[in-house]
């Protein structure tokens, strides 16, 4: 069990400057008609409702939630109507969401957590787009750090890509730099728990 460590937050402040694709959006207002509504209810008293003048703002968000910093669940992507294990859309997908293969269907993972950071290991600021991250990179990355990969792992690729992240959102979802196929087999049979990168997606693009 962990007796020790550091909580580090990953998380993006969502708002809108955060890049999304065309069809995904995010918008946040405020609603302050309290403000005005309530001076004209029947017990309105001076600025506000009842004896202590009370008032309220309340938070209105709407949006696609497939944007910013995300965990994917395995429903998220289908080879035309198949998602995992042969489940057709017509099986899964109800008005409401889909009826299995959800996000809440992951535990909380508490675990160690690796930070390979390729950029550093290649000299750059930022990987190209497009850029397969190889074996021989992560390995070489890994020893350039001191580290190394062990079962139950969380392992993150530093690319330097989400330097773009708020502030050249045209760029930042042109492309991306990523692991290639050869990583992928490389973590699962390291028996990894979870993988991630500071990308909108994981792999490279194109």
């Amino acid at each position: 069990l962990v007796r020790t460590g550091n909580v580090v937050d990953l998380g993006r402040i969502l708002d809108e400057n955060t890049p999304v694709f065309p069809g995904r959006f995010w918008k946040q207002t405020v609603d302050v008609s309290p403000h005005f509504s309530n001076l004209r209810r029947t017990d309105s008293v001076g600025g506000g409702w009842g004896r202590n003048e009370i008032n309220w703002i309340t938070e209105i968000q709407v949006g696609t939630f497939q944007v910013g910093t995300q965990l994917d669940s395995i429903g998220h992507i289908q080879i035309r109507d198949r998602f995992y294990n042969g489940w057709t859309t017509g099986q899964v997908v109800d008005a409401w969401g889909l009826n299995r293969f959800g996000i809440e269907s992951v535990p909380p993972i508490v675990t160690r957590g690796v930070l390979i950071d390729i950029a550093a290991h290649k000299g750059v600021e930022r990987l190209s787009s497009g850029y397969v991250i190889t074996v021989a990179d992560v390995e070489g990355a890994l020893t350039r750090q001191g580290i190394d990969v062990r079962k139950g792992d969380a392992v993150l690729f530093h690319t330097g890509w989400g330097a773009l992240y708020g502030t050249n959102n045209v760029e930042f979802l042109s492309g991306e730099p990523g692991p290639g196929l050869a990583v992928a087999e490389w973590l699962y049979a390291r028996r990894v728990a979870i993988t991630g990168a500071d990308t909108w997606s994981f792999g490279p693009v194109p």
